[in-house]
């Protein structure tokens, strides 16, 4: 590992942002020295007004258990031939994606009527030195039927699993294979050149705050986002009714005189805010669960497994027979529902909460996924 003194350097110069174009050829050889630079150049002639190139520090762990599995990189039999050698795992991958300010769109490809094969096209977005918007698309196919080249060499259990999470799967490579042809990550490290961290650059866009056109510009685009969240909460507060003014208007009207327009208005608005149905919750449903009894290898003591599937795709699992019921009675009386899982030891999501949706807590946000080359048995 590089010495104390040039990481603290290191940490030091990545704080600053690099505002010149010639600032970033000096800095990638410095860096160079004690970490992996993520850069697809490394001097460019001109940065776009008002941006600013912003690095990361991003520290990944070479560790793996007796099983190959870790957080950050794994190690295959099948695939690695030393026992220090390493490749990263999406969840090291999507530390360093976000790091460089990209960002993940997928889109499945194949015709859904092949059972146990997927194919997806990832497409990674990232803003490049002059200030545009750069795409990079790879796509992926995973093929686990039966026969197929890539089930040689696994098990018949470590089958049964990677079909469990074939289109995550194929999502997570196709992802993986983005970010890798992007910054020119390699797909096998040493395990002493994981211990230097990586260096990723983020372009951004700088807005001068004292010129008021961009600081309006700035801020309507913040509220736009607020808006589109919550959108009670940018509707006009509506005027206050005076009741008796209105039964005094309708009075007025019923002697013949015609009441003022805007009296109108408060009173058919009034009239529209009582028949207002409330808003029904949008989220996601279970569409099936799968109960699964066995015995444990070790004591022989029985257990029930509980596999529940959402309608947005997400799939986990549960030992807790009170979660499973939940789970078959959600999935009877279409209840909407939060799930929160977390990556299993030996694989899969394990569910840590299920329960109902309640109003200001269920947020759609992307399951964290697990070291899914591990869940196939470390082949991928």
């Amino acid at each position: 590992m590089a010495d104390t003194t040039a990481l603290a350097r290191l940490e030091k110069t990545a704080s600053m942002q690099i505002t010149q174009p010639q600032q970033l050829a000096e800095r990638i050889r410095e860096w160079q020295q004690v970490a992996h630079v993520l850069s697809p150049a490394v001097s460019i002639s001109a940065l776009a007004p008002q941006h600013v190139i912003a690095p990361s520090v991003v520290v990944l762990d070479p560790r793996v258990d007796d099983q190959g599995i870790g957080v950050d990189t794994y190690h295959s039999n099948l695939f690695h031939r030393g026992q220090n050698e390493r490749s990263l795992t999406k969840v090291a991958l999507n530390k360093i994606a976000s790091a460089a300010g990209a960002s993940y769109t997928t889109v499945r490809t194949d015709d859904r009527t092949i059972p146990n094969y997927w194919e997806m096209r990832a497409r990674l977005t990232y803003t490049d030195f002059d200030g545009s918007a750069r795409v990079i698309e790879r796509t992926a196919e995973v093929d686990l039927r039966d026969g197929s080249p890539q089930v040689a060499g696994m098990k018949s259990g470590q089958i049964a699993q990677a079909r469990r999470f074939g289109l995550r799967l194929c999502e997570a490579k196709a992802c993986n294979a983005a970010a890798r042809d992007t910054w020119g990550i390699p797909s096998k490290y040493d395990a002493r050149d994981l211990e230097k961290p990586f260096v990723a650059l983020r372009v951004s866009f700088q807005p001068n705050m004292n010129d008021p056109a961009q600081a309006r510009m700035v801020t309507e685009r913040r509220l736009m986002g607020t808006a589109a969240l919550y959108p009670q909460a940018s509707r006009p507060e509506p005027d206050v009714i005076d009741v008796e003014a209105v039964r005094e208007t309708a009075a007025e009207t019923s002697q013949g005189r015609q009441a003022p327009a805007e009296t109108q208005q408060q009173a058919r608005q009034a009239q529209q805010e009582q028949r207002r149905e409330p808003e029904k919750p949008n989220g996601p449903v279970v569409v099936k669960v799968e109960a699964q009894s066995g015995k444990t290898a070790d004591k022989g003591r029985p257990y029930t497994r509980y596999f529940v599937t959402l309608d947005d795709g997400r799939e986990a699992f549960t030992f807790d027979e009170a979660i499973g019921k939940f789970a078959e009675k959600a999935r009877d009386q279409k209840i909407v529902v939060e799930m929160v899982d977390e990556p299993g030891k030996k694989g899969g999501q394990v569910i840590t909460e299920l329960k109902p949706w309640e109003p200001g807590l269920f947020e759609d946000a992307g399951v964290t996924d697990d070291d899914l080359p591990a869940a196939a048995g470390g082949k991928y």
